[in-house]
Order: structure tokens, then C-alpha cells, then sequence
């Protein structure tokens, strides 16, 4: 997820639709997405659902991002 343009993001945290603690829904990585110019513009995550429950749950990436 990117910044609108001229943006930077300045953090970034993740979320499941479910939070329940016998599922085992993870984040696997969460990384930032840099410019050429070295700006932090937005993150990239993976999410791993191991939940096993026959249900789907969302992975949600959260960008703070400031101008």
C-alpha cells in the first residue's frame, strides 16, 4: 500500500478480521516500500491464515502516512 503522491509514511501494522487465540492467523513480514530517493513512500506485508476453520479472514495492512 502507497502514500498518495508527495506523501511519506511514516509507520505501518496489521490486522485480522478475526482475533480469536485458538486461530493462527499471522504476519508473516511487513517491509517498506523506499523511493529512489530514499523516501519510505509505503509497506508491503504478507499475511499466513493457518486457522484451519473453513472460514475466510481478512488480512488488513494499516499506512500512516504525513505530508
Amino acid at each position: 500500500m502507497n502514500c498518495n503522491s508527495g506523501e511519506k509514511a511514516i509507520s505501518a501494522g496489521t490486522g485480522w478480521s478475526a482475533d480469536s487465540d485458538d486461530l493462527e492467523l499471522a504476519t508473516v513480514y511487513m517491509k517498506p516500500t523506499i523511493a529512489s530517493n530514499g523516501a519510505v513512500t509505503g509497506f508491503t506485508a504478507k499475511g499466513a491464515n493457518n486457522a484451519r476453520d473453513g472460514q475466510d479472514h481478512t488480512f488488513t495492512l494499516y499506512v500512516l502516512c504525513y505530508s
